[in-house]
């Protein structure tokens, strides 16, 4: 597995944006990836910047109180079909009382 592929790996794993140091914590302790150098933060930190300056579709990037945030676009899909369905369910059990 590749650096990027355990990057995505992690984010698929968290299902709201995450820093780049809980990404790299993520691949740390799940031993996706076995970095060489001694600043897989910065590492993961520089290849998260690649997907964004690459327009990459597949990763996105927040910023709040001066941070950056990222996540994969297919969880933000996922959530706003996920609040969908609970819209839907709210919407039918009110019509039931």
């Amino acid at each position: 597995m590749t650096i990027k592929d355990s990057i995505l790996k992690a984010l698929e794993n968290f299902k709201k944006p995450v820093s780049y140091q809980e990404i790299t914590k993520y691949i740390l302790d799940n031993k996706l990836y076995a970095f060489e150098g001694q600043t897989p933060h910065a590492t993961v930190s520089a290849l998260l910047g690649d997907f964004i300056r690459k327009n990459d579709t597949r990763v996105a990037r927040v910023k709040q109180n001066g941070a950056y945030f990222y996540y994969l676009t297919k969880n933000d899909l996922l959530a706003v079909e996920e609040a969908n369905v609970l819209l839907q369910d709210e919407n039918g059990s009110k019509k039931g009382t």
